[in-house]
């Protein structure tokens, strides 16, 4: 046994060789070696075969070319600040210390690198099982079925090829970037997670703050329960996607096709779907909510007719409404999911003071607590605004199509498209303003202290508001209605405009004539 630095060459193909020497440098073909060094800075060159290697000092330089039995597998254990080379084959490595750098071919290979902080890991294709608790370390492993665990270990880069993989790793400031495939990333509480997905099947638990998480097309699932979090989802072409999205407040989600669902609890998030049948819950309050087109029944996401225009309907003030019925919600609120709102294919509820935009389609908006805006596309849309006598002070755009509105509180503001929309007045002080282009409308619980606002219907015309001046161009008249009881009166207003004809009928409102309202403010005429 040689306790002197020197070279040793190994000659016999079978054979144990034990130094405890520093500096020391063993070399041999191909064979199975077994090695044991307790001392520095080992140089140790094997050829192919089952090789076992302890190599316990630091700055040690391994090499071995592919471990070739059926069965066999290689086993290296090393200091910190060593170099690790293996070729193809199943390698298992144990990594103490700092600043070691593995690289094994392609195999399924274990690398446990203990507590150790700054260890580079690269692996070849294979199932392959990393694991270590130390930070500011970089594995990186090919296409397979990985498992990478990092405990609590914080700034680590990950990076994965294609296939299965699993990655655990609850520590801080940590990148991870996945291939395509069905990956899973379990983080725990961690914060200021990066993580990166290509297409496939992708899961990611966090309920850590200030994650940024970006994955391709298909099917993902994401439960960032943690604020502040960025979530980025799809390309304009995912036509098929179906996501699953929940997270707390002050959230960032943008998912730009697919049909998905997006669960916001707490406050202040901002939520951009793209085109597809959306299902949003955002309960708190100043979220800001855009989806895209919603496709009718039989023209789903990706095929028929369903347009591929990204995030239509986002920025402008194109409406759609809807037709669902106002059964069941007279003067009730709504304390969870509303089932069986079958008319609006593309669902959304959200508290106070948000701002929800949808393109065209079929969509039903909740909204509870009042100071809500509701800008709506070309469609069929149900709008629900619900906090019972107090608050209101809402704001709803419709664009064309045939809509319900559902308006409490008071102070409500409701601009109409040019079809045929059916609204539910507040508790008073309520403005409905006449699409220019005209249309029929019929608004219900219609208040003394409500207005219809015909300035857009008339603009441009010159008018005296006197009963006799407006003749020519508002006729009024009262209909028998006894849905509300015995003896009721819908007034019922046909306009015409500079360019389209209303019809209004506000039902159960004995107005008393063109007389009446004028009397009552009930219209706002052009100045």
């Amino acid at each position: 046994m040689p306790t002197t630095p020197g070279a040793i060459v190994l000659t016999h193909r079978f054979r144990s060789y034990v130094t405890s020497a520093d500096n020391v440098s063993i070399s041999a073909g191909d064979g199975n070696f077994r090695i044991t060094d307790t001392g520095l800075a080992a140089t140790i060159v094997l050829g192919n075969g089952d090789q076992a290697i302890s190599a316990t000092g630091t700055s040690n330089i391994i090499q071995i070319g592919d471990t070739t039995s059926w069965y066999g597998q290689s086993v290296i254990t090393t200091g910190g600040f060593s170099q690790v080379t293996a070729g193809n084959g199943d390698v298992d490595v144990t990594a103490n210390g700092d600043a070691n750098a593995i690289t094994l071919g392609t195999g399924d290979d274990v690398v446990q690198a203990g507590s150790g902080i700054g260890d580079t890991i690269v692996l070849g294709n294979g199932d392959n099982t990393v694991t270590l608790t130390g930070s500011g370390n970089s594995i990186v492993v090919g296409n397979g079925d990985n498992l990478i665990q990092t405990g609590d270990g914080s700034s680590n880069a990950i990076v994965t090829g294609s296939g299965r993989n699993i990655i655990d790793a609850t520590g801080n400031w940590n990148t991870i970037n996945l291939g395509a495939g069905t990956n899973i990333v379990r983080a725990g509480g961690a914060s200021n997670l990066a993580v990166f997905a290509g297409n496939g099947s992708q899961t990611v638990e966090t309920s850590g703050n200030f994650n940024n998480i970006a994955l391709g097309d298909g099917r993902m699932n994401v439960q960032a329960t943690g604020s502040f979090n960025t979530i980025t989802i799809g390309t304009l072409a995912g036509t098929q996607d179906h996501n699953t999205i929940v997270t707390g407040s002050y959230a960032t989600v943008t998912v730009l096709a697919g049909d998905n669902t997006v669960v916001a609890a707490g406050d202040g998030s901002t939520i951009k779907l793209g085109n597809g049948v959306q299902n949003v819950d955002a309960s708190g309050q100043f979220n800001i909510i855009r989806i895209g087109d919603t496709p009718s029944p039989g023209d789903e996401c990706g095929g028929g007719t369903n347009r591929d225009s990204g995030f239509r309907g986002w920025d402008n003030n194109e409406s759609g409404r809807g037709e669902h019925g106002n059964e069941g919600f007279h003067g009730q609120g709504v304390t969870a999911r509303l089932p069986n709102l079958d008319h609006g294919r593309s669902v959304v509820q959200t508290g106070a003071y948000a701002a929800v935009s949808a393109g065209d389609g079929s969509n039903t908006i909740v909204g509870t607590g009042g100071f809500d805006t509701i800008t709506d596309g070309t469609g069929n849309d149900s709008i629900f605004l619900l906090s019972g006598t107090s608050a209101g002070f809402n704001t709803v755009i419709l664009g064309n199509g045939t809509n319900t509105v559902f308006l409490t509180g008071s102070y409500n503001y409701v601009a109409d498209g040019s079809g045929q929309d059916t609204i539910w007045a507040g508790s008073g002080n309520d403005l409905f303003n006449i699409n220019a282009a005209g249309g029929n409308d019929t608004i219900f619980n219609f208040a003394a202290s409500d207005s219809v606002d015909l300035a857009g219907l008339l603009a441009g015309m010159t008018l005296t508001p006197t009963t006799a001046g407006l003749a020519g161009v508002i006729a009024v008249s009262q209909q028998a209605d006894d849905r509300f009881g015995p003896g009721g009166q819908d007034t019922t207003l046909s306009v015409m405009g500079s360019s389209g004809t209303a019809t209004i009928t506000l039902a159960g409102y004995n107005a008393g004539g063109l007389a009446g309202l004028l009397a009552n403010g009930n219209l706002v005429l052009p100045s």
